[in-house]
């Protein structure tokens, strides 16, 4: 079989070489997961603790390919996407020795906690001080949950007794429509609760864990403040110390904020000594107070809350979260197979975070209708500012038209998102507009060619191909439209003749993934010539692209055709090899849309009766797919199973160097597609995406009596 896997969009990294070396570092241990620290840089990143079954491997000695055989000898299967994503995670922490590719295009799947941080408490500009606190003889279990109940006690408090009075109409001015100075006292009061809150979240981590990392002076928005990173609090075994420290962390805030109001109206006018005070001290601490919290429980965003759920659910079950949240939680027609909307983290978040979404819509519209009139009213005559306070007006207008439409954004996109979601395909369905193909580069004798020289057709009489290019159409479509469509189902075959598509399958939870990109000269969805099927994933185009569509009915008018009769059912025969590939455990979770790309990658080979395919004991790296015939499967001597059209066996030895263990002779003639490992991993090498998709691979078939 002549071998075509277009991909014009290779990754560049070669599995087989890429050999991940960890720099100098100190490991952290903790109950779900560990932390990395590079001794020179106090470069630091937190991974799952089942990341630590290969990460001692990643020692410079062993490639990709090794680690993976290694851990499926050890463990029974293996997770491509984990060790990707590892190695994403730590060269992007500068924990790893510099390696010569690049690994932005690697896309990971990212939990709520890992997602981007609020721009308004994301540092622009950070300045380490000191690289690790250590104070051990703080640490104490007593202490941090006295000083924790503290804090929940003073917060709750605070709540029902009238202290959160406050007029969103004087918001940072103290009289008719003054705003001089107004910034400035914003920022002052920005970096004075900041720094409250990396000070008394340091505390807390000295009494649960005795340390924390990377003291820091940062330059946020609206601040300037000290800072810490906590990823020693990952190191803590106790589950309620975490759950603990993240509920206290995300009502900081709301402690601060009650405290200094207490000080401004209870405190200080009991000092014997006079401090000058700005009159709408207290009201502005209470709104931003709240402005604060509200930001610092941001679901789509690393935040306090999501910071609670990071610690409550396992890794993988976070990542389902967020894509959730932005395509379903608002679709209440949920697949029949997943049953989602029953399961309890996807409930609890979706209604947190609505609650969140529609309570902080309804204060910041408030807040800003309350400011606009007096705002514009220093832009107007015969007020006069001067620069300084006309610059501090704009300021704040700013300040709070950002606050607002930052907000509006991640609402809308949820709203919409979750109207566009439920709808995806039907949308999809009517904005894909075909065209008939204006291209004159593309000729009969192109077509001709292009039909002729892919491995699909190759082979076919002239009056097979004459009979496909009278009934075959040629259209263009544009960047960004679906060639294919998830769910349809399927009665027509496309051949790539210019252009890239991208593969990708969409889950119920609203998590895309780009599967593989497939260029020129490939064939798409032949399945639906020999069978109604229900197509398995979304086939978008990249960049605008020419292809040939051939329906089904094309087909079946050739099988009716005796003289070319032959041709087809050999094309037929084809499309069924991509069938037996796709239902190998290794293959059974990609779509049926690139299977074509493994069953170019093999070779077809006919091998006579009693013929040895595989010795017991023997290290042989082919997997095997009958097209034709029949084997026996030998263990010790004695025959355990028999295999016909369709079945497989080897799978394993794609990924791990072990041993066959059974004996495989065939009975009679038969016919076979094999694919070696280098074949398999350089599929993989070239795309990444299709790698890290195959979550789990290989599993011990012989349990199932097959080798």
């Amino acid at each position: 079989m002549k071998k075509n896997h277009n991909n014009s969009a290779a990754s560049k990294i070669d599995l087989n070489t890429l050999k991940p070396l960890l720099k100098k570092h100190k490991l952290y241990d903790g109950d779900n997961r560990f932390v990395l620290e590079d001794e020179k840089t106090g470069g630091q990143v937190a991974l799952p603790n089942e990341y630590r079954t290969f990460m001692e491997y990643f020692n410079g000695q062993y490639s990709v390919k090794e680690i993976t055989s290694i851990i499926y000898k050890q463990h029974g299967q293996v997770s491509f996407n984990s060790i990707m994503t590892a190695i994403h995670l730590l060269s992007s922490a500068g924990l790893l020795e510099e390696l010569d590719i690049n690994l932005d295009h690697i896309k990971t799947d990212k939990t709520p906690h890992e997602q981007i941080p609020s721009i308004f408490m994301r540092p622009f500009l950070e300045l380490i001080l000191v690289k690790q606190v250590k104070f051990f003889i703080l640490k104490s279990p007593f202490l941090f949950f006295f000083f924790s109940a503290v804090i929940i006690l003073v917060s709750a408090c605070s709540l029902p007794v009238g202290l959160w009075d406050f007029n969103l109409k004087s918001f940072l001015h103290s009289s008719g429509h003054s705003y001089a100075n107004s910034f400035v006292l914003l920022f002052i009061l920005s970096t004075l609760m900041v720094t409250a809150k990396a000070i008394l979240k340091a505390l807390l981590l000295l009494f649960c864990v005795g340390h924390f990392n990377s003291l820091s002076i940062r330059l946020n928005l609206f601040s300037f403040s000290f800072g810490i990173k906590e990823t020693s609090i990952y190191t803590q075994n106790n589950r309620a110390h975490l759950i603990t420290y993240a509920l206290v962390s995300a009502i900081l805030y709301i402690f601060i904020g009650t405290l200094l109001c207490l000080l401004h109206s209870k405190l200080i006018p009991l000092l014997p000594f006079s401090i000058p005070m700005p009159t709408q001290f207290e009201n502005d601490i209470k709104i931003l107070t709240i402005l604060f919290t509200f930001i610092e429980l941001d679901p789509y965003r690393q935040s306090e809350m999501t910071k609670i759920f990071n610690f409550f659910y396992a890794e993988d079950q976070l990542k389902n979260l967020t894509p959730y949240l932005r395509n379903c939680s608002l679709n209440s027609t949920m697949s029949r197979k997943s049953k989602l909307a029953d399961e309890l983290r996807f409930v609890i978040y979706s209604v947190l975070s609505l609650a969140w979404a529609f309570s902080f819509l309804n204060f910041s519209i408030k807040l800003l209708t309350s400011n606009i009139p007096s705002i514009f009213m220093n832009f107007i005559p015969p007020i006069v500012l001067g620069p300084f306070g006309l610059l501090s007006t704009f300021l704040i207008l700013l300040f709070l038209l950002f606050i607002f439409i930052y907000l509006f954004i991640d609402i809308l996109q949820t709203i919409l998102q979750n109207i566009y979601f439920p709808l995806q395909n039907t949308i999809a369905r009517f904005s894909r507009k075909s065209t008939k193909c204006k291209d004159e580069a593309i000729t009969q004798e192109f077509i001709r060619k292009a039909l002729k020289s892919n491995s699909f057709f190759s082979g076919m009489q002239d009056k097979a191909i004459d009979y496909l290019m009278e009934n075959l159409s040629v259209k263009e479509l544009k960047k960004g439209m679906d060639l294919i469509v998830q769910g349809d189902t399927g009665h027509e075959l496309f051949l790539l003749l210019k252009g890239r598509v991208d593969v990708i399958v969409r889950k119920d939870t609203g998590i895309k993934k780009r599967i593989v990109t497939l260029g020129a000269n490939t064939v798409i969805g032949e399945l639906a010539i020999i069978k109604e099927c229900e197509r398995t994933a979304n086939v978008t185009a990249i960049e605008n692209i020419i292809f040939i569509e051939i329906k089904d009915t094309v087909f079946k008018s050739l099988l009716e055709q005796e003289d070319i009769k032959k041709d087809i059912h050999r094309l037929l025969t084809l499309i069924e090899i991509s069938q037996f590939v796709s239902t190998a455990p290794i293959f059974k979770d990609l779509p049926s849309e690139i299977m074509k790309v493994f069953v170019e990658a093999g070779e077809m080979t006919y091998f006579p009766a009693n013929h040895d395919l595989v010795v017991e004991g023997e290290n042989d790296k082919t997997f095997y797919l009958i097209i034709r015939g029949k084997v026996e499967i030998i263990k010790h001597g004695e025959k355990i199973a028999e295999l016909g059209q369709g079945d497989f066996f080897g799978e394993i030895a794609l990924i791990a160097d072990v041993p066959r263990t059974a004996t495989v002779r065939t009975l009679d003639k038969c016919l076979f597609l094999f694919l070696e490992d280098k074949a398999f991993w350089g599929i993989l090498s070239e795309n990444i995406d299709l790698a890290m998709y195959i979550e789990s691979i290989g599993r011990n078939r012989m349990e199932e009596k097959k080798s």
